[in-house]
């Protein structure tokens, strides 16, 4: 800390402004951050917190008092400040859609994009709830492409009811691809990775979504989930989902390093090998399905390269996993760094090395930073 902060921070009695605390209820976990703004103009890392569900996330999202008392005992133990939330629906509640339109005289961008969701969804416009993120705009004679994210009306009605009756104040709801941007624009500013592919691994299905410097240029869902490659391992192995998940999390992916732990069906030092052959069929069909996104990249970029794709997610807690994809396309291929790093850490479970993988918090933190950025 230099000297003109440390001054600040003594003789300011403004000191530090708590921004919103940034929800996600991902799959398998409550995912909290909250950021506050210094003095100086610094962001520093107020709270975090990680928590598993106390039941399936489904189960939880239809116990309002559960949920109460699940989300009151998190903020007050890891020291969140405030009741204020930006927060994202859990992503099997939203459709991402891409849209290609032209310019039309008199008509608004607004409007076109109400066209076009009124030839694709069914039903009445009314039953949805529906925002758009522009992603090439131009002159009147040039295509223009947006990402519309779409959600049921009632769903997004009972969602911020739900959170209402659990004592939150709901200040912005977005969709997770939107704060995986404001998270990859801010990690931009450290480095030169203009155009980077996030990949967010789920249980049955992925997202991968293309930020380029500050604009979002897709976000697809792909059917390679957690689930695919668990599947692949029983069926060769004819073991149970269970036991093939913890071969995979004990062994690991990377041939170059050894087995977490001796493994009773396999036996051999060769193990991690062989579950690498098991599985490398299915990791050379998402490496397709990424240079399909990276080559699509390139046409919205007027040639440009993807210069780093980052994994996130169940997958991604994969030992070697990352290295495997990395073998695979010709792009490099990380884990994502910790979001908390770009930051201070006030936060004294990170200073104490408290749940020390952040990486899961990487939603979160993008949502956060929408209330302690200039630019939202």
């Amino acid at each position: 800390m230099n000297a003109a902060r440390q001054w600040m921070e003594l003789f300011n009695p403004a000191r530090h402004r708590a921004g919103p605390i940034g929800l996600q209820f991902a799959a398998e976990s409550l995912n909290l951050v909250q950021l506050e703004s210094t003095p100086v103009g610094d962001i520093d890392v107020r709270a975090r917190a990680s928590i598993a569900y106390p039941e399936s996330r489904d189960a939880l999202l239809q116990n309002p008092a559960a949920l109460r008392a699940f989300l009151k005992k998190t903020l007050k133990k890891k020291n969140f400040h405030g009741r204020r939330v930006v927060t994202a629906l859990p992503a099997d509640g939203v459709r991402m859609i891409s849209v290609t339109y032209r310019a039309a005289d008199l008509v608004s961008d607004d409007q076109m994009i109400q066209r076009l969701m009124t030839e694709r969804l069914e039903g009445n416009l009314t039953d949805y709830v529906i925002d758009y993120v522009p992603v090439r705009s131009g002159n009147a004679d040039a295509d223009r492409v947006a990402l519309v994210a779409v959600a049921r009306f009632t769903e997004v009605v009972e969602y911020l009811e739900l959170l209402r009756h659990a004592g939150l104040d709901v200040e912005a709801l977005e969709v997770g691809p939107v704060a995986i941007r404001r998270l990859v624009s801010t990690m931009a500013v450290n480095d030169d990775k203009k155009n980077v592919l996030v990949i967010t691994f789920g249980r049955k299905t992925s997202y991968m979504t293309m930020v380029s410097e500050r604009r979002l240029l897709f976000d697809q869902e792909i059917k390679f989930g957690e689930d695919r490659f668990i599947k692949q391992v029983c069926d060769s192995l004819e073991m149970a989902p269970n036991l093939a998940k913890d071969l995979i999390i004990r062994l690991g992916l990377n041939p170059a390093a050894p087995a977490q732990a001796s493994d009773s069906v396999l036996g051999d030092s060769g193990a991690t090998d062989m579950l690498l052959e098991i599985l490398k069929p299915e990791f050379g069909k998402l490496a397709s399905e990424i240079r399909r996104g990276y080559m699509y990249a390139a046409s919205e970029t007027r040639g440009s390269q993807v210069d780093q794709i980052y994994i996130l997610g169940s997958v991604a807690r994969w030992t070697g996993s990352a290295r495997l994809i990395d073998s695979m396309v010709d792009v490099p291929v990380a884990k994502i760094p910790d979001p908390l790093s770009l930051f201070g850490d006030r936060d004294q479970s990170v200073r104490d090395g408290e749940d020390t993988g952040n990486a899961q918090l990487a939603v979160a933190t993008g949502l956060a930073l929408r209330g302690v950025q200039e630019d939202g």
